[in-house]
């Protein structure tokens, strides 16, 4: 058997079960995997180096980085956010299985290694001036087998890649000017789930809450979204007490913050197709930096960071219009 370079994903339909639907092969620009079997060491007083070892609880983690294709992506994106095209408020998520074909390994011949009980736990997207949109993504798994079985799918190549010359940003419902914009979702899920008796991870649960947040780089006119910042939603001064000043009585809104929504539409180079949007719909423009070198233009950047109330308030899914 040839073993080519790729990787492929499927959903399990239990936690280290059997695949529930066919494996997609994904076109990465780079993906890893790793192994700690976090072995254990015996120290003693009458000795001078470490006199026995076992294995620990075994550990495996990898990425895998490539540009935005949603298609390929998709069964990837619903893992992080535990729910089809937007966030679960469980913190129950199901599992997927990852195999990797190694080309080079066994002299040539190559090796496929299987990785069960994997939940992707977090995913970074980049949006640039002049690129293609770029993903990454994280995975920890339960375990991992020498895979002589599982067939490699067959990869899509007519799935094209987002590109940000076709690709759309909004806040609160307007389109502004933008360089460049991250976002990061970082699913909270305990990578410390172990029992006495096995020395596997026994199952996929979050124990915090989802963290999702990112940066955007304005043109250099933008005003609006940067005053966000600096003012929250008042158009001069936030209402807060002078320093020293002690109030009589409460006075009503004091250090106002503004929230708006965050829309992206992802388009390829077919200029009638967009791929996918993403939502957001409460977004704290929380930080900014606003600098000027000589007559260069402003650089005027923002740290944000998303809150939901209900799951439909964070999606990701395929575009319907």
């Amino acid at each position: 058997m040839t073993v080519a370079r790729y990787i492929q994903v499927a959903p399990e339909s239990s936690f280290g079960g059997a695949t529930s639907a066919a494996f997609t092969r994904i076109r990465a620009t780079g993906f890893s995997d790793n192994v700690n079997r976090n072995a254990t060491f015996e120290e003693g007083c009458d000795i001078a180096a470490p006199t026995y070892a076992v294995a620990g609880v075994y550990k495996a983690t990898g990425t895998i980085d490539g540009l935005l294709r949603f298609s390929q992506m998709s069964s990837i994106i619903n893992n992080v956010l535990g729910d089809t095209g937007k966030l679960s408020m469980s913190a129950n998520t199901s599992s997927m299985k990852v195999v990797i074909g190694d080309d080079q390994a066994d002299d040539g011949a190559g090796v496929n290694i299987r990785y069960e009980g994997v939940a992707f736990t977090s995913m970074e997207f980049t949006f640039a001036a002049k690129e293609f949109v770029k993903a990454k993504y994280s995975w920890v798994g339960a375990s991992a087998a020498i895979d002589t079985t599982t067939a490699t799918a067959e990869l899509q190549t007519d799935v094209l890649p987002g590109i940000t010359y076709n690709a759309v940003v909004q806040a609160g419902g307007s389109a502004f000017n933008c360089k460049s914009l991250t976002l990061k979702v970082d699913r909270k899920i305990d990578e410390d789930y172990y029992f006495i008796g096995s020395p596997l991870l026994q199952g996929i649960y979050a124990n915090a809450p989802t963290d999702i947040s990112g940066t955007i780089t304005f043109g250099a006119g933008e005003w609006d979204n940067l005053k966000k910042v600096i003012t929250g939603d008042q158009d001069v001064t936030i209402t807060a007490p002078a320093l020293g000043t002690t109030a009589a009585s409460h006075g009503g809104a004091v250090n106002e913050l503004a929230s708006t929504s965050l829309k992206i539409l992802v388009g390829d180079s077919d200029a009638s197709d967009t791929q996918c949007t993403f939502w957001l719909a409460n977004i704290i423009m929380n930080e900014t930096t606003h600098s000027v070198t000589g007559r260069n233009q402003w650089e005027k950047t923002v740290n944000y960071k998303a809150y939901v109330t209900s799951a439909n308030d964070f999606q990701i899914a395929a575009a319907t219009s």
